[in-house]
């Protein structure tokens, strides 16, 4: 399987950078359609997303991704073990994991791809179900009544 990374947001290591399987997208606003049209491409084409933010409440990149059938690779900080069954509909890593621990990780899961794309599909299911629009108004009329 060919691998290849794509950053949105905040820009790599130049070491990084120079890998030839790495491109930086830069960062992307929602709010102009070249950007989500651009956002959709990655979504869209990706095997899966990866989110290694070491503090991150309730990112609302796991459910985004999910929409697309796309599961994650996430460090299990804030929030983000409430979002994300682990290996049933993405994937978590320690918070401190290391860029070998990480790489493992990655390469284990592009290994199966009909598990990548189980997860994907497990994803956006759970996702719809627990945290989409509809589903967190859900939960804010029951504490409110």
């Amino acid at each position: 399987m060919e691998v290849g990374i794509k950053f949105i947001g905040a820009k790599p290591p130049p070491d990084v950078l120079a890998l030839p399987f790495v491109e930086w997208c830069g960062w992307l606003d929602l709010g102009h359609e070249t950007d989500r049209q651009r956002f959709a491409e990655v979504l869209s084409l990706a095997g899966a997303q990866i989110l290694l933010s070491r503090s991150d409440l309730k990112p609302l990149v796991v459910p985004e991704a999910a929409s697309y059938s796309k599961g994650t690779l996430a460090a299990a900080v804030g929030g983000i073990p409430k979002m994300i069954r682990d290996d049933q509909t993405s994937w978590l890593v320690r918070p401190e994991a290391r860029s070998a621990e990480i790489g493992e990780r990655v390469t284990q899961i592009c290994n199966q791809p009909d598990m990548l794309a189980q997860n994907g599909a497990d994803a956006g299911s759970f996702c719809a179900e627990h945290w989409s629009w509809k589903a967190t108004a859900g939960q804010c009329s029951k504490i409110k009544g």
